[in-house]
């Protein structure tokens, strides 16, 4: 069960960052909402993701692990770990949030071009 979490918090990666390409108004109109949602649930979460809580739960019987680098850096990490780079302080939520808001404003602008 945990690995199918996992597999559903990838996924949404791609879909928070790319959703906007398809031209489907429904599609656009759930993309449009649901990032938004995410990054407000991330700020009463401690900017972490409510899948990676339930997947250390079910893999480790903790909802929060202080010893999880990735709870509430996952970016960092990732930027880290690509490129041997640590960004800065809050950088990686910056880049974040506005990578979303982007995607956001670009899912909106596509559903008004579609009509």
């Amino acid at each position: 069960m945990a690995d199918w979490v996992a597999a559903v918090h990838s996924a949404c990666i791609p879909y928070c960052l790319l959703g906007w390409i398809v031209p489907y108004p429904l599609w656009l109109k759930v993309h449009a909402a649901f990032v938004p949602t995410m990054v407000v649930h991330w700020w009463f979460n401690r900017n972490v993701c409510i899948l990676s809580n339930v997947e250390s739960y079910l893999r480790h019987g903790q909802w929060w692990r202080r010893d999880d680098a990735d709870q509430g850096a996952w970016v960092e990490n990732k930027i880290r770990a690509l490129t041997g780079w640590t960004p800065p302080a809050g950088f990686s939520t910056l880049a974040t949030y506005v990578a979303l808001a982007a995607s956001t404003a670009a899912s909106i602008i596509h559903l008004r071009r579609l009509g």
